[in-house]
């Protein structure tokens, strides 16, 4: 059973002229058997209507009888659409056709169009081309691949409907063969750990607190210092020093090739000094790399690069008097100064 249409009063308000008239026209056709007469369609217009609209309505009704005249549903229908229809009416529905976009569901984009456009009346190619206008690139171009498509509205909106349904099949198949396998759960938390993402996945993992581990740093400079052993023996740490001040940084604990401590001949990675002075430099005080290989009978090589200085030793060699130095020497190091100028003056 259809319920009636509820009263319209002829204001701007809801319902609108053109919902209440659409569900007025719905009504009849529902009950087509029971409306046969047009004088029987106009009363129940009449009995649904009410302020200003029922005031239109007895004064035409009053019009009608000074003149003698009876009225007929398509006269009446044709005044009161022209008296109530609102002239902003077409064109906000109009609006609201350019703004509907269709998302995905074919039936629901065809009566959301279909039911603006029952306020907007558009029809013909106009109307094909306003529900062509709001599709997505995919689906104008499944429609474009039907070929020629139907003059028709109803048969255009048909073929409209079954395109979609289809490629919306297709869209479904496709998610379904996509669909990835759900993640494990978070594994339970320890008491004091803390949940950090893996970088290398995109689980989330419990790590304890503390420290970061850099065992595989170490592990990786031990294999790298092992490849880099410059003096294989011990002979070779001691070439060209005085055994005597070889014998001298052995008893201070120092290194037998550099003459400095915290490491032995076997780790160092210093060229050799032949003299406990430090004022000199480091290039007069090493061994030249040409004299070396002329004794194991290869040919020198020379580098147009000269030997690296420090600023610290160059600016006691520039400077005279040790009173003007601006940094302070280490002990050990004022020791050895004091015993190479106890030699010097022996």
């Amino acid at each position: 059973m259809l319920d009636k249409p509820e009263n319209f009063s002829g204001r701007d308000t809801k319902p609108t002229f053109a919902a209440w008239w659409a569900r007025v026209g719905n009504y009849f056709k529902y009950y087509e058997t029971t409306y046969v007469k047009e004088t029987d369609k106009i009363a129940f217009v009449g009995h649904r209507m009410s302020g200003n609209a029922e005031e239109w309505y007895e004064a035409r009704a009053a019009q009608l009888k000074q003149q003698n005249k009876e009225d007929d549903w398509k006269s009446f229908a044709s005044a009161i659409e022209t008296r109530f229809s609102s002239r902003f009416e077409q064109r906000d529905a109009l609006r609201k056709i350019d703004h509907i976009i269709y998302d995905g569901h074919i039936e629901l984009y065809i009566d959301k169009m279909e039911i603006a456009n029952a306020r907007a009346g558009l029809s013909g190619v106009i109307w094909r081309e306003k529900l062509k206008g709001g599709l997505t690139r995919p689906m104008k171009k499944k429609l474009s691949n039907v070929g020629r498509l139907p003059e028709d509205d109803i048969e255009f909106v048909e073929v409209l409907r079954e395109v979609g349904k289809n490629l919306e099949d297709e869209v479904k198949e496709e998610n379904s063969s996509n669909r990835k396998s759900p993640e494990p759960k978070n594994p339970k938390k320890t008491p004091g750990s803390k949940e950090v993402k893996d970088h290398n996945s995109s689980h989330w993992v419990n790590k304890k607190p503390g420290k970061k581990s850099d065992k595989g740093d170490r592990s990786d400079k031990g294999s790298s210092a092992k490849k880099e052993q410059r003096y294989k023996t011990k002979e070779d740490a001691t070439k060209g020093v005085d055994p005597k001040l070889v014998e001298k940084r052995f008893k201070n604990n120092d290194c037998l090739a550099y003459g400095k401590p915290n490491h032995r001949w076997f780790q160092c990675r210093r060229p050799i000094i032949t003299t406990s002075s430090r004022s000199v430099a480091g290039n007069k005080r090493c061994i030249p790399n040409s004299a070396i290989q002329e004794e194991e009978g290869e040919k020198p090589q020379h580098n147009a690069k000269r030997t690296k200085v420090s600023a610290h030793e160059v600016g006691r060699e520039e400077s005279p008097e040790p009173h003007r130095y601006t940094q302070r020497i280490p002990a050990w190091e004022k020791k050895l100064f004091e015993e190479d100028s106890e030699k010097e003056s022996d």
